[in-house]
Parts: structure tokens; C-alpha cells; sequence
């Protein structure tokens, strides 16, 4: 929002205020309304969308911020014209920047924690077109319905492990309206890691292996979804059998050679 929309003489504000804090308050409300134009492109993404737990975390962030935004403005609203009229003094504007620069809604937290959204979204697009035709479920019943279907024997799913409902820097940055105070995670996430990827990409070219001989297999089937599990970083593979969870880390993923397979059940079994 233009600064002039806070008077109906902020003509004159430009005059009488310091430039370069009247710049910096235009600057930073700029920041937020790219910060929410990047929140709609990743919003718009297809694979957000296939994704509940991201597409929650990133409205979140994105409500967050615009009620940040909107508290700044009030603040801005009511401090240049008393400013201008000598009610306060300049430091005062000086001090909101810092109290903002200080914050869970400084620039620099809110542009670091999109990049990491951006790059956790781009991770697991990658992989979604790995084991591409693959169906996504998006929660446990969903998940229930397949595992349960009459007729299915065997359910393999491609879990991703690490996206998981519970961002801590969401929480501080909820907490700071009602205690304000410093904070934020400092922990490497998952996406970041070469070796943790390394081993995702393993196992989703193998999933998808499986997948590809398996598709026109009536009693099989494979899914991807997302479950929380810190026993394994990143990714693994769940087997469901006749119903039930057989194992969270299905490794028998090295097919035997294709002209020796008698039965479709060799490449699981």
C-alpha cells in the first residue's frame, strides 16, 4: 500500500520526514506483498495441491504474514502523521524497523523460509515424476481404501517421511503476536541433504521399476503419501499385505532378470 494512502496530506510527508525512512517503510511493504505473490505461485503448483500437509503449511505462512503486514500498516498509519504534526519523533519509525528486523517477520526469516518451501516443493516434484502415473494419496483414509480394497494383495507406497505437519517456525511466528520475542529453527532440512537424496532417488527409480511390471497386475498396487517417521529420512517404502503393514522399509527392490520371471509375484514375493 502506497504511503500516501495514510494521510490525505501525504504529499507533505516526504518533506518533512527522513527520506530514507520513508523509502525503507515503502521498501518493506513491498517485501510483503512479493512475499504474497510468491506464496500464490507455489499455491498454484499441481503438486501443492496434491499435497495437503504443504499446501496447509504455505497458507499458513501466507495468513501470517499478511497479518503481520496489516499490523505494520496500522502502526505506519498512525506514526507518520504524528510524526509530521511533531507528536513523535523520528527514532520512533527507526525503532519499528528494528523491532520488525529483529523479528520471526524479518525479511531475511521470511525469504529464507520460502526458499525452503520452494526447494522442499521442487524435491518432491522431482520425485513425483520419477515414479510418474503413480496415484497420490492424500491422507490415511484415502491411503485405508486402497490398502483395504477386495481384491488387493499386495499395496506398495512411497512415503515421504520428513513432510510432516508441524512447521516450528509457523509456530514462533503465530506465538510472536501474542509474545513477541526472537526465535526461529536452525535445523538442516531434509531436501538439502545430497545423501539423503541420493538415497530417495534409489529407491524411487526402483519403486518405479516395480510399478511399471506390476501395472496391469489386479491384486497389486502402488501409491505414494506422506507419513511422518523419523526412523527414515526423507523417504521409504511401505509394504501393505493382504490388508495389513508388512514392513516400513521394503528392500527387496532388485528384480530378478526379466526372462527368467515366471510369475508377476517375483518381483515382490
Amino acid at each position: 500500500m502506497p504511503l500516501k494512502n495514510f494521510t490525505s496530506e501525504g504529499a507533505e510527508l516526504n518533506k518533512e520526514i527522513n527520506d530514507g525512512l520513508v523509502n525503507k517503510a515503502q521498501y518493506i511493504l513491498e517485501d510483503f506483498k512479493e512475499i504474497e505473490m510468491r506464496c500464490n505461485d507455489s499455491l498454484e503448483e499441481k503438486v501443492v495441491q496434491q499435497f495437503p500437509v504443504i499446501q496447509q503449511e504455505l497458507s499458513t505462512f501466507q495468513t501470517l504474514c499478511g497479518s503481520y503486514a496489516s499490523k505494520l500498516q496500522k502502526a505506519l498509519a498512525k506514526k507518520l502523521p504524528s510524526i509530521r504534526e511533531g507528536k513523535e519523533d523520528e527514532s520512533s519509525l527507526d525503532q519499528l524497523f528494528e523491532d520488525r528486523d529483529k523479528s520471526p517477520f524479518s525479511q531475511e526469516k521470511l525469504t529464507k523460509w520460502l526458499d525452503r518451501k520452494e526447494r522442499e516443493i521442487n524435491v518432491i516434484s522431482s520425485f513425483v515424476k520419477t515414479i510418474g502415473g503413480t496415484k497420490i494419496v492424500p491422507n490415511q483414509t484415502e491411503l485405508d481404501r486402497v490398502v483395504l480394497a477386495p481384491g488387493v494383495e499386495h499395496v506398495l507406497c512411497f512415503v515421504f517421511t520428513s513432510v510432516e505437519r508441524g512447521d516450528t517456525d509457523l509456530d514462533v511466528m503465530a506465538d510472536y503476536f501474542k509474545f513477541p520475542k526472537l526465535g526461529s529453527t536452525n535445523e538442516d532440512p531434509w531436501f538439502y541433504s545430497n545423501e539423503v537424496l541420493t538415497k530417495m532417488r534409489e529407491k524411487a527409480k526402483a519403486f518405479n521399476l516395480i510399478a511399471q511390471a506390476q501395472k496391469n497386475n489386479s491384486r497389486f498396487r502402488c501409491v505414494i503419501a506422506t507419513i511422518a517417521n523419523k526412523k527414515y529420512t526423507g523417504a521409504t517404502i511401505y509394504h501393505y499385505k493382504n490388508g495389513n503393514l508388512d514392513t516400513e522399509d521394503f528392500t527387496k527392490l532388485q528384480l530378478p532378470p526379466l526372462k527368467t520371471i515366471t510369475d508377476k509375484k517375483d518381483l515382490i514375493l
